[in-house]
């Protein structure tokens, strides 16, 4: 391991959310919490974890939608930061998901954001019939884009705030950390459950 890996950590989150429906509204709602946890500089984690405490060099989550009715969905968050900050971390991104903060302010350009990528999301003609097939997966037999235009043009930051509190707050969560355990606080790491070490050469890829 050489110096500049010794000094840093990747953290993931990983929540499974069973309580998707996976209807168009939970869609619309989930595409619009994405929008404001992980817009750039302009995301609440970037701003909470980086820009305002220097927490790390790199963060970014996402609520991954499932392929079909009978799968959860997925929230997964990412930390990279120096090892020694590695608690701090945790702890703030930790903080966040089980206290959203609020900032309604936002949601017009969240929803000039999402309109403006409907107008250009229109498939490669390639794939028009693996968009099919995956539509027919979740139970759509029209294409959604008119519907989710108007949804977009209604919804409020009560309805992102609700899909956050049904799908976010307060479910299990897994959290995973590579880095250098010497350099880490493992008592204070303890807190948020209990802790697994595995090796590297224990690690399969299926």
């Amino acid at each position: 391991m050489n110096d500049d890996k010794a000094v840093q950590s990747q953290i993931y989150f990983l929540i499974n959310t069973p309580n998707f429906s996976g209807d168009l509204k939970d869609e619309v709602y989930a595409e619009a919490f994405n929008s404001y946890m992980d817009d750039g500089f302009s995301g609440i984690l970037m701003q909470e974890i980086r820009e305002y405490r220097s927490l790390a060099y790199t963060t970014s989550g996402s609520f991954i939608s499932p392929t079909n009715k009978n799968n959860p969905g997925l929230f997964y968050a990412y930390i990279g930061c120096q090892v020694d900050k590695s608690n701090d971390a945790i702890t703030v991104l930790d903080s966040l998901l089980h206290h959203l903060p609020k900032k309604p302010e936002r949601l017009q350009m969240i929803r000039a954001g999402l309109i403006n990528s409907l107008s250009s999301s229109y498939p490669n003609f390639r794939y028009i019939s693996t968009y099919i097939a995956m539509g027919r997966e979740l139970g759509r037999e029209t294409p959604k884009g008119p519907e989710k235009y108007q949804l977009y043009k209604t919804m409020t930051f009560d309805d992102i705030v609700r899909f956050y509190e049904h799908n976010i707050l307060n479910r299990p969560r897994v959290i995973t950390l590579y880095g250098n355990m010497k350099k880490i606080d493992a008592k204070q790491l303890s807190k948020f459950g209990g802790i697994k070490k595995v090796k590297a050469k224990e690690i399969r890829v299926n």
